[in-house]
């Protein structure tokens, strides 16, 4: 009776573990069947292409509070839309989808406009994206959607001969492609543009950006890395909703893989190109690609696909803004110059010559600032995890996922830690000036010092100087945004136009030495300003001023030079000095020295050209232009020798960037800018990559020239917000891109 008891004991004992071990092996199962399905979670990310949408323009009708359902507003503005749709399809020679569906009147709405995006950015954000190359439809896309500057892509601008397809896999669609693999990745590509970010050969010297992306060749197993491709004609915003539906439904057959669609509409552009910037078409094409982008969204709800999918909503380029001081073009006459202007300024022309700004708004919670048109992508891939510090080559932009802090912070992960060491090997503590006050400021330029060259010869301890102040406070990247359409080089009055008065060639009129509009405005230098703050303060003894100024690179083209630049603004500085570089040094001295003796508070404008006339004459990847920029040094150190004793140091800060950059003799030219722009490495082609290296630790960010002004301005002591016209720039203290749902 015992040993059956002990036999049931053992069997229940047999049946509990056998019951466990099952239980644990389900669970198990469970688990890894929650895991693996957990890791196949589908990444999603479909961006929105509005070409040609300017940015003040957007804001503009996102602030707009009027009420669209008065009668009056039907009798005067749908009958424009109408038209507006007319006349597009009729400008388009009959290529495009003459009876539409869309009905404006009907489906727009008639207050709270753009409906569509301020969802988006709801649920985000809309941040400021500024452009520093060619401000037009192939190098713009080109560069959104690979990451690259237009010296690795060979996109330059749309004119054939200065663009040709980007080598193999170096778009978004083809890095997705070879990193999950084709069956593991969705790509689709929506176009409305003919002949512009297409896939064709068109001939044997005109290939579009993407050929390269859609090539099959078994031999070299190469695949087209497009599953869904409506690219290369010309479509109505109808037409291209009509594409995207069908490439969703495609996908959603198979819709556990990763998705990459990129949906373009050709408006606003055409309508820009046709009626003018800030016109009622215009806005109009902005609210209809808003309409449609909406219908897109609901359509992937419907199939189920939209929660979880990152929205990218941008543009290529801004548009020219009426009453610029026209926009830059080769004009054969001044009468053809004037006609020009006027149609511009009449508002039934547009065009984007030097239209640099854009913007991003996104679902996207990751995306914390403003940046750069070559952001974007990689931004993207980071959504898709990708390592970035493996693509190769490099890529030209950082995600603006993370802060564009040159300096180590706590925020940013290795990755992109690796990123900002290899753009920005010197950085110091934050242990001068602090709170110390202002007595002197020198803002010294170097003529076409490219800051690749800059960051290779401190890393060799050739600039030691330099690199006193930099470990003192910082050096950071800055853009230029003065590459327009028709010229491809960022030329040195157009660089000191804006680093002296903080806005770009569309107010200032100065766009190159040749083609100057107009002087700048009297008033609108920082010389000016300051003069005026101080005067108005009456417990100071008053500021001076001085414009010292290298002339051997500045040449004097019918009296519309340095000096024409400057116009009555001239006579407004205490101390105007344009003299052969050599003697610049000297003449500064004097100037500081007399200024120490009348106990003047001092800001100082000292420009050298020794890099920019080596450059030209020996290449920028030559021994000469090397010393040239190290010559730049030894002045600089000899400058900052007068303030040697601490009191004196601790008081003076020191800004020293460029007025332009230079081409980068390293990396081939391609096409037609071969022979317009001469040897390789001997002009500013592209130059518009400078620098800032400054003693002022309280510098944070790289940002663009434009924001040199306004941080000068605010570092002396002035409220930047009031002047008018107002600043673009903004200060390189702030640590992000602040206009966050700024429209509110």
């Amino acid at each position: 009776m015992v040993e059956m008891k002990k036999e049931v004991t053992m069997d229940k004992k047999k049946r509990f573990n056998a019951c466990l071990s099952i239980l644990i092996t389900s669970l198990l199962v469970i688990s890894s069947t929650t895991t693996f399905a957990q890791e196949k979670k589908p990444i999603r990310v479909v961006v929105f292409g509005w070409d040609g949408t300017q940015r003040s323009d957007l804001i503009d009708i996102l602030q707009d509070e009027t009420d669209r359902s008065s009668e009056q507003w039907q009798d005067i503005n749908i009958t424009t839309a109408e038209q507006l749709y007319e006349a597009a399809v009729q400008n388009l020679q009959g290529k495009l989808l003459a009876d539409s569906s869309f009905l404006i009147k009907k489906d727009l709405p008639k207050k709270d406009f753009l409906p569509t995006l301020r969802k988006i950015i709801e649920q985000g954000r809309i941040v400021k994206i500024h452009i520093s190359e060619n401000t037009a439809t192939k190098p713009g896309w080109t560069q959104i959607l690979t990451g690259y500057n237009a010296d690795i892509t060979g996109v330059y601008k749309n004119t054939p001969g200065y663009y040709t397809a980007f080598p193999r896999g170096y778009s978004i669609f083809g890095r997705l492609a070879d990193t999950f693999g084709p069956d593991n990745i969705y790509n689709i590509m929506v176009t409305g543009k003919d002949k512009h970010i297409g896939t064709k050969e068109l001939s044997a010297n005109n290939i579009l950006p993407f050929y390269n992306e859609v090539i099959v060749d078994k031999k070299k197993n190469y695949y087209n890395y497009l599953d869904y491709q409506a690219t290369d004609r010309q479509r109505m915003p109808d037409e291209v909703y009509a594409e995207a539906e069908n490439a969703l439904n495609e996908y959603a057959k198979v819709k556990n893989q990763n998705l990459f669609a990129f949906i373009h509409f050709c408006w606003p552009d055409g309508i820009g190109h046709q009626y003018g910037e800030g016109t009622e078409e215009y806005r109009l094409a902005i609210e209809v690609v808003d309409y449609y982008t909406g219908k897109i969204i609901e359509k992937m709800k419907a199939l189920g696909i939209y929660n979880g999918t990152s929205i990218y909503i941008t543009s290529d380029h801004g548009f020219d803004k009426q009453g610029a001081r026209y926009p830059y073009k080769r004009y054969n006459s001044d009468d053809e110059k004037l006609e020009a202007e006027e149609e511009v300024n009449d508002g039934r022309e547009g065009d984007h010559y030097g239209a640099p700004h854009t913007f991003l708004a996104t679902n996207d919670p990751a995306v914390v600032r403003g940046g750069n048109r070559r952001d974007i992508a990689p931004t993207i891939l980071r959504k898709f995890k990708i390592d970035l510090t493996t693509v190769k080559p490099k890529l030209s932009g950082i995600p603006l996922t993370k802060y564009n802090f040159p300096k180590d912070i706590s925020d940013v992960n290795k990755e992109d830690q690796q990123l900002l060491e290899e753009n920005l090997p010197y950085t110091g503590a934050d242990n001068s000036l602090g709170p110390k006050e202002i007595k002197r400021m020198l803002l010294v330029s170097w003529s076409g010092a490219n800051r690749t060259r800059i960051k290779e010869l401190l890393q060799k301890g050739e600039l030691p100087n330099l690199k006193k102040l930099i470990q003192e406070g910082n050096l950071l990247d800055i853009d230029s945004t003065s590459v327009m359409i028709d010229e491809l080089a960022a030329e040195p009055l157009a660089g000191m136009s804006c680093l002296l008065s903080g806005y770009e060639a569309d107010l200032t009129g100065v766009y190159d030495h040749a083609k100057i509009a107009a002087s700048l405005p009297e008033g609108y230098t920082v010389f000016e300003r300051l003069e005026k703050f101080f005067k108005n303060k009456t417990d100071e003894s008053g500021i001076a001023t001085a414009a010292i100024i290298g002339k051997d690179d500045i040449k004097d083209f019918s009296n519309k030079g340095i000096e024409y630049m400057f116009g009555k603004s001239k006579k407004n500085i205490d101390t105007f000095i344009i003299e052969e570089t050599a003697k610049i040094t000297g003449k500064t001295l004097n100037f500081l020295n007399e200024c120490e003796n009348n106990k003047l508070k001092v800001f100082a404008f000292v420009h050298y050209s020794y890099p920019d006339l080596a450059g030209h004459q020996y290449g920028e990847n030559s021994p000469e232009y090397r010393e040239a920029i190290k010559r730049c040094d030894k002045e600089l150190g000899e400058l900052m020798r007068l303030f040697e004793s601490k009191e004196k140091y601790d008081n003076t800060l020191f800004y020293v960037s460029a007025t332009n950059g230079f081409e980068n003799g390293d990396l081939p030219r391609k096409g037609k800018a071969i022979l317009e722009y001469g040897d390789l490495g001997k002009s500013h082609f592209l130059g518009s990559y400078v620098f800032l290296a400054t003693n002022d630790s309280r510098l944070k960010r790289h940002g663009l020239q434009i924001d040199i002004v306004p941080t000068i301005l605010r570092r002396w002591g002035m409220g930047v917000n009031q002047i008018y016209p107002v600043l673009p720039g903004k200060v390189l203290s702030q640590t992000m891109d602040n206009w966050v749902r700024e429209y509110e």
